[in-house]
């Protein structure tokens, strides 16, 4: 890159650039062309230690004295640094229509630094505005909706790259320093690391998202056949006891996370995929998939469902786990690789997000199939999600 094309590429000033080579930070390489793309990565470092109140003037000396280099970072990164494009943050969210400041208050549910209005848009962020506004509604382009998308997509991948560096630092850094190497030597190692962990992280992620949309559009595909044959009259095939899909999930383990942090609380998430698999087990049924403080059970009997259900909200609290919330459907479904879909998979989850806590919910067709056990019945309720109301009962213990 010409000192034109990385001041375009960043942002800064030829007089900045200057400044870094003086300092050692960039490195001149000579030529027509003295520099590389990677230098992008070592003037945006170099401008965050600014901001934080580091002398880029005492870096300078430890650079120059050979007690400090960058050189790591040609390595350190899967993919080449973006730089920014000529489009400011003001002029994106005029494009798509939205209230001032709304994309910036996203990267901050994302987990990222948070841009001024008029900072340029990095030329790798721009391509997901430009999507958002083909593929979504204009009424879709409210700030709730992007506000609720970003928190999760944020909260996601930082845990993910949380545990990625938490990888890194127990099994790289931690046995190197211990071995009496540098703290230049281990990042220069790392440089070598993060090359190779990094791309493997990227497509596993893509891949299950790739995977857990599957799914989902499977469950859509179901659901609308199941319709479309109703409305021809087709009768789906009935039983006087049908399965049962049961949703079972621990009530405030989101502020449990954020009070007590993602270890112990995932600890918290394993004991209760051990005990829900045993219990389970026990009750002729089985664990299809586990939904991180929560699961996705399978049951023959509507019965087996509700008394497992009973002994899953005792013994969750006896384990000192947060209160547990169970909701249960029967009816037809279908089995793909290991799954079951159909209407009743997305009732009983619809069920289970109107139970509280401690509470076992389930529907009419569950209370038929089952005897020996009390309910009190709710009447007819809207869920969330489902057209007409549900008949509902909530299983007294």
């Amino acid at each position: 890159m010409t000192e034109e094309e990385l001041a375009s590429a960043t942002g800064v000033s030829a007089a900045t650039i200057q400044r870094l080579v003086e300092l050692g930070i960039v490195p001149g390489r000579g030529g027509d062309r003295p520099f590389e793309p990677t230098d992008i990565h070592r003037i945006r470092l170099a401008e965050a230690f600014e901001r934080s109140g580091v002398d880029l003037d005492a870096i300078g000396r430890a650079v120059q004295a050979d007690l400090l280099s960058f050189a790591f970072l040609d390595g350190m990164f899967a993919h080449p640094p973006a730089p920014v494009s000529t489009r400011t943050f003001r002029e994106i969210e005029e494009d798509l229509g939205v209230p001032p400041e709304t994309l910036t208050r996203l990267y901050a549910m994302w987990g990222l630094s948070r841009p001024a209005p008029d900072d340029l848009v990095r030329s790798d962020d721009e391509p997901t505005y430009v999507e958002w506004k083909a593929l979504f509604p204009p009424d879709a382009m409210r700030e709730q909706l992007l506000t609720q998308g970003a928190r999760l997509f944020g909260e996601a991948t930082s845990r993910i790259a949380d545990w990625g560096m938490e990888l890194y630092r127990t099994y790289v850094e931690q046995p190197l320093l211990a071995a009496g190497m540098s703290p230049q030597g281990v990042l220069d190692t790392a440089s070598g690391f993060a090359g190779v962990s990094m791309p493997v992280m990227e497509r596993q992620l893509i891949w299950l998202l790739r995977r857990k949309l599957e799914h989902d559009t499977f469950q859509l595909i179901i659901e609308y056949v199941e319709v479309a044959l109703e409305s021809a009259g087709i009768a789906a095939p009935t039983t006087s006891r049908p399965p049962a899909i049961a949703f079972v999930d621990l009530s405030g383990y989101t502020e449990l996370t954020e009070r007590i942090g993602d270890q112990p609380a995932s600890d918290h998430a394993a004991a209760l995929g051990t005990l829900l698999q045993d219990l389970a087990h026990a009750h002729g049924g089985r664990v299809v998939k586990l939904l991180g403080d929560g699961a996705m059970l399978y049951f023959p009997s509507p019965a087996e469902a509700v008394r497992c259900g009973i002994r899953i909200v005792r013994e969750v609290e006896r384990a000192g786990l947060p209160p547990a919330r169970v909701g249960i459907a029967a009816g037809t479904l279908v089995f793909r690789e290991g799954d079951y879909y159909g209407r009743v998979v997305n009732l009983a989850s619809r069920v289970m997000g109107r139970a509280g806590p401690r509470q076992v919910l389930v529907t009419a067709e569950v209370v038929a199939a089952t005897d020996s056990v009390r309910f009190e019945p709710l009447g007819p309720v809207l869920l969330k999600g489902i057209a007409a109301p549900v008949e509902l009962a909530l299983v007294v213990r």
